[in-house]
């Protein structure tokens, strides 16, 4: 039988284009300690993929993330934010 688990922190996104919604997802170990320096890496990262002939290149430069926050699930507490004013990535649109 398997284990559900809620994880610890949650990244949420503003993508360049208000037409697509962004669902917030895990931040997990492998992205480094849930700080600023570890967000921007990871917004390059995913920008980076979207180039052509890269692995999410299909979603096209719409895609692109503006900017990111980590929240802390347990009380909403935001660890980092990169690139948004506060308040932006938030709630089912992304926007």
């Amino acid at each position: 039988m398997s284990r559900c688990t809620t994880p610890k922190y949650r990244v949420e996104v503003a993508l360049a284009s208000p037409r697509w919604a962004a669902t917030p997802g895990a931040w997990r170990r492998e992205y480094g300690r849930p700080g600023a320096e570890a967000l921007a890496r990871w917004i390059a990262q995913h920008n980076a993929s979207l180039a052509p002939g890269e692995a999410n290149a299909h979603l096209g430069a719409e895609h692109r993330v503006i900017g990111a926050r980590i929240v802390r699930q347990a009380d909403g507490r935001v660890m980092a934010e990169v690139g948004c004013p506060a308040g932006q990535p938030s709630g089912p649109r992304g926007h």
